[in-house]
């Protein structure tokens, strides 16, 4: 073997083998999100009185995460995830409160829809 290519074999050999270490713990964790695909495409529509019922499948999957995924279960990791979570929740109540409702002096739904928000929020919080 030429001095050339032994000079680039080890950096090539230790870069494949970082490579596949990647695919393996890419492969694991998609196992294991794939699983928050729909219950958190049902968040994303739902609307604040249908999320409490929503959480205890989504924290179930987390908790599955947390127990049994090899890579996807570190602190950080699981503290990201449930910020989206939560991020998904603000934006469900978000969008169900409607400023314009407010300044046109429709106050009873839009304090309906403040009251679901509190709720799903609490309910949240409670778990």
């Amino acid at each position: 073997m030429s001095a050339y290519l032994i000079r680039y074999l080890a950096p090539f050999e230790k870069l494949a083998v970082s490579i596949l270490e990647g695919t393996i713990e890419a492969v694991d964790n998609l196992k294991f999100l794939e699983n928050l695909n729909e219950p958190c495409g049902k968040l994303a529509e739902a609307e604040p009185n249908e999320i409490p019922a929503m959480l205890p499948p989504i924290l179930n999957v987390v908790r599955l995460i947390w127990r049994y995924s090899r890579f996807y279960n570190t602190p950080d990791r699981l503290a990201g995830l449930l910020r989206k979570v939560s991020n998904e929740i603000i934006s469900r109540c978000r969008a169900s409160i409607s400023i314009s409702e407010i300044l046109d002096g429709d106050v009873s739904l839009s304090m309906a829809a403040l009251s679901q928000s509190i709720s799903a929020v609490q309910a949240w919080f409670k778990m």
